[in-house]
């Protein structure tokens, strides 16, 4: 038996939903500080770009002491990776090639969510919500 076969849900109704949600939801999650919150979505953009930026430089000789096969290796993990939420949900496995471009929306939403949030213009459903006060730590 899978999970789906028993329940259902649907968070969003579209895309412009779906990114306000998570616009509202993100930096607060860290509880609204500032420095892990920039380590964490730097470090994970870093985790899924720098291998094909390596790549991309081996490829033109920039990178003359890079390894295909470590970076092959870091690649293929970073698929397997995003492949197992993917088969989970049954969403189709091709897209977990997208990773890349999925990392870069979820940071650029993540950091779309803090500048906001610092700035007092979050709102939900129409409605203003409350300026939070930020911490470093």
């Amino acid at each position: 038996m899978h999970l789906s076969d028993l329940i259902s849900c649907r968070m969003y109704a579209n895309g412009k939903a779906a990114l306000e949600g998570f616009t509202k939801n993100y930096f607060a999650v860290f509880d609204f500080a500032v420095l892990p919150f920039i380590f964490v979505y730097l470090y994970l953009l870093l985790l899924a770009w720098l291998p094909i930026i390596v790549l991309c430089a081996k490829a033109l000789g920039a990178a003359p002491d890079a390894s295909y096969a470590y970076l092959a290796l870091c690649m293929g993990l970073s698929v397997l990776i995003w492949l197992l939420p993917f088969l989970e949900a049954r969403i189709p496995s091709w897209l977990e090639l997208l990773y890349p471009l999925l990392n870069a929306a979820s940071t650029l939403t993540a950091f779309r969510s803090m500048v906001m949030s610092l700035s007092g213009r979050l709102s939900w459903k129409g409605r203003p919500l409350a300026k939070q006060r930020w911490k470093w730590f």
